[in-house]
């Protein structure tokens, strides 16, 4: 007759860490409150408010709370104040593409008529001669450089011989005294 000894040991309970899901879960049956009322009070629009407390909960997701916090609440609260930053960040960068695509769109559509273009070509002829008639030559040549051509500063820097910050006061100087000039006409 053969036996065999199985000896069977109670496995020691180990802490597992929870699945990130529960965590956040945990925190938000907690804390829902706490961090509803701190984006109630940063977040004036009232139609991103749940939009940021939906990405909170999704950052506390995918960034868990580390084990070792002392204050959760003061962890929480610049959390999710960093959360509101970066939802400002993106919300204004998305509104400024909106603008800019905007403006090429309007833009585009007046250039397409052939007369705006030829009157806007004379206007801008006629605001260049005034330059060169009211401005000393190098700043004269420096905004024409400038706007007419489409230079950047560094550009003009090098085709004056003068540096980067000579041209920019050029340029601001000269601005300056042709608003002076036109609005004593």
């Amino acid at each position: 007759m053969e036996s065999s000894l199985v000896l069977e040991f109670p496995k020691a309970r180990e802490k597992t860490p929870q699945a990130p899901m529960e965590r956040a879960c945990e925190i938000y049956r907690e804390y829902s409150g706490f961090i509803w009322t701190v984006i109630c009070f940063h977040v004036k629009d009232t139609s991103l408010r749940e939009d940021v407390f939906q990405d909170f909960f999704l950052s506390l997701v995918f960034k868990p709370l580390p084990d070792e916090i002392a204050n959760i609440k003061s962890y929480l609260y610049r959390a999710i104040i960093n959360d509101i930053k970066d939802s400002s960040r993106i919300n204004h960068a998305y509104k400024a593409r909106l603008r800019r695509y905007a403006a090429c769109r309007r833009q585009a559509a007046v250039e397409d008529n052939p007369l705006n273009s030829m009157i806007k070509r004379e206007n801008s002829d006629k605001m260049f001669d005034l330059l060169d008639a009211q401005l000393p030559e190098h700043m004269a040549k420096a905004i024409k450089l400038r706007y007419k051509n489409a230079n950047d500063i560094q550009e003009i820097a090098d085709n004056m011989n003068v540096s980067p910050r000579t041209v920019s006061n050029y340029i601001s100087i000269g601005l300056s005294k042709m608003r002076r000039f036109l609005k004593t006409k």
